[in-house]
């Protein structure tokens, strides 16, 4: 029976719970008939303390002149009262359950009792009428004592009886309660076998038996000798063990071929992610799917174009299963002619999956078999996975080879930049110092200066030597950065701004600091030199201005320039617009080492030119990377 543990301990807790019931209930009733019997009990002694009063006042006085009316009444009382009292008993075998009624004869003593006490009530009346000197005094009075001494006899045995009886209550009361308790250890007995038999032995083997679940031991088979609840469930924990170590082993099974796809397909992405081309790769792969899947065929496919936008010519699904019985002329137009061609040969079932780069589709890969020996779950997974580490073999080649004409246009971009800047920078402003050389010699001949010109002459020579030479080191890149003190740039410096005021009539206000203890890179010495001189050509040519203050410090790590002058200003917002080239490419090199570059101006302002060049750890970093590129 399904519930026949689950009945068998509701059975023992109610039989548990009615013994205990009836013994409250048993208790209660005995303390009642306990309540009961003790006032009978004190009834029956106030009756005999009353009669043996009588007695013996009838002894002291021994006439009748005595009164005994109260006497007498309160006698009677005491007979109505024990009357009253009495009732029917409810006798169990030998246990007194209910015991209201004393003893069997309570009513009968009663009644004799009653009796002769009327027969002293009569005797003692006919005496109280009579006087000693009647002839019959004597008798009337033996007549009275002895009706008197019957009636104490009967009332001090009926009080002895109740005394004795009460003994016997009691032993019946403890009989029963034995009774009872006895009863409880049995049930108690009973329980405690049960539930050690049929269910902490069966719990003890289940937990056993789910440890060595636990520790992977699934051998021993599980069972329980009993149709109850336990039994049922050892028998579901067996078929659950018996599950598992199927699937365990099936498991198992599928690890192991797992295993040896995994293994295979890596030692394949191996072997084809060093070979970079492509023609290798398509054969190899198609080689290695034949022999892997056993096949007669296997053929990968390409398609030409790669661009994402072009190609919409798959919309399959990652992988079908296709039978040439099957096979529709739309299937085999997502495929190249060779998986076609096998696709629609009856004897043959051929599987093909897409070979994907994210949603591009890029080719197939086709493997066909005899039609007798059809793909399994494991087979199609493996042709995925082949697929896959195809496609980004192929992704990563098409990437590499994406990525180096990216860098060899980057490189030319960045080398029109080059020569660009050097050509702005160097050439450009030896070209604009000639051009203003050229206005002199202008102004020299109309004023017929010929000594003057004479001197000029040889100038003209040496800005166009340099110029030439700018142009040569611009085109060939060659400036080697040499790591020199920060005294050359302070000497340059002083040289350029004497000649820039010599030759533009503005005055300059130069504040510098002693650079010659600082190891400057002769990249950031360059470069600062590039960014005063676009500073100054530029204030020369829209500026106006008739001041200009030049700052070279060392301030936090750093060098610190500035160029700020009294000109006419310009709208900030048009700064990147092509007559101010010159701010572009300031700020370029200003980057170019590291630095920060910031530009302070206003139309009737005046401009402000202020650059910080880092010479710390990560500054001098990045500093030696460029030099070495």
């Amino acid at each position: 029976m399904r519930n026949a543990l689950r009945n068998l301990l509701f059975l023992i807790i109610v039989s548990f719970m009615l013994i205990i019931l009836l013994s409250m209930v048993y208790n209660q009733l005995s303390i009642q008939a306990r309540s009961k019997h003790e006032e009978v009990l004190s009834t029956a002694y106030d009756q005999r303390m009353t009669i043996q009063k009588i007695v013996l006042q009838v002894s002291l006085v021994g006439d009748n002149s005595l009164d005994l009316s109260s006497q007498v009444q309160q006698f009677n009382r005491y007979l109505v009262e024990l009357k009253n009292l009495g009732d029917v008993p409810w006798l169990v075998g030998d246990l007194l359950i209910h015991p209201a009624i004393i003893h069997p004869n309570y009513d009968p003593d009663l009644v004799e009792i009653s009796k002769s006490w009327s027969i002293f009530v009569d005797n003692w009346t006919a005496f109280k009428k009579i006087t000693p000197t009647d002839p019959s005094y004597g008798k009337l009075r033996w007549n009275v004592i002895d009706s008197l001494t019957l009636v104490l006899t009967q009332v001090d045995s009926f009080s002895n009886t109740l005394e004795g009886l009460e003994a016997e209550q009691n032993q019946n009361q403890s009989k029963a309660q034995f009774t009872f308790l006895g009863l409880g250890l049995i049930v108690v007995a009973w329980g405690g076998y049960v539930i050690n038999r049929r269910v902490i032995r069966p719990l003890s083997y289940l937990e056993s038996v789910m440890m060595q679940f636990g520790q992977g031991k699934l051998t021993q088979p599980i069972f329980i000798r009993a149709d109850d609840e336990f039994g049922h469930l050892a028998h579901s924990f067996e078929n659950m063990r018996q599950e598992i170590s199927a699937s365990q082993k099936e498991l198992e099974e599928r690890v192991k071929n797992k295993t040896l796809v995994l293994t295979t397909a890596f030692e394949f992405s191996q072997e084809i992610v060093s070979q970079p081309d492509l023609s290798k790769i398509i054969q190899s792969v198609s080689q290695r799917a034949k022999d892997l899947m056993h096949a007669k065929h296997a053929s990968l496919c390409l398609i030409s174009d790669l661009n994402p936008e072009k190609n919409r010519l798959s919309k399959r699904t990652t992988g079908s299963l296709i039978r040439a019985a099957n096979a529709s002329s739309s299937k085999g137009s997502n495929h190249c002619a060779v998986c076609v061609k096998h696709e629609n040969d009856p004897t043959e079932v051929m599987f093909s999956t897409n070979l994907k780069i994210g949603e591009l589709n890029i080719g197939y890969l086709c493997v066909t078999r005899d039609r007798r020996d059809p793909f399994s779950e494991m087979d199609i997974h493996t042709i995925k996975l082949l697929a896959n580490s195809t496609a980004v073999v192929i992704a990563n080649i098409h990437l590499i080879e994406s990525e180096r004409r990216e860098a060899e246009l980057n490189a030319t971009l960045n080398e029109r930049q080059r020569i660009a800047s050097e050509l702005h920078d160097e050439a450009a402003q030896t070209l604009s110092l000639l051009n203003l050389k050229i206005t002199e010699l202008e102004g020299f001949t109309n004023l017929k200066k010929e000594e003057a010109l004479s001197s000029a002459l040889p100038e003209f020579n040496v800005l166009i030597e340099k110029a030439q030479s700018q142009m040569r080191m611009a085109f060939s890149g060659m400036n080697a950065p040499v790591v020199s003190k920060g005294g050359n740039l302070s000497s340059e410096l002083e040289n350029y701004l004497m000649e820039f005021e010599k030759s533009t009539k503005i005055s300059i206000e130069l504040l510098m600091d002693d650079l010659s203890s600082i190891r400057i890179p002769a990249m950031v010495q360059k470069q600062i030199a590039y960014i005063y001189r676009e500073a100054l050509t530029n204030a020369k040519r829209y500026s106006q201005a008739k001041n200009i203050k030049v700052h070279l410090q060392n301030v936090d790590q750093g060098i610190y320039v500035a160029l700020s002058d009294d000109g006419v200003g310009f709208d900030p917002n048009i700064s990147r617009s092509d007559h101010h080239f010159g701010l572009s490419v300031m700020q370029m090199r200003t980057e170019r080492i590291g630095g920060a570059l910031v530009i302070e101006t206003a139309p009737g302002k005046g401009t402000r030119v202020a650059a910080f060049i880092p010479l710390g750890v990560e500054g001098s970093t990045a500093l030696a990377e460029m030099e070495q590129g």
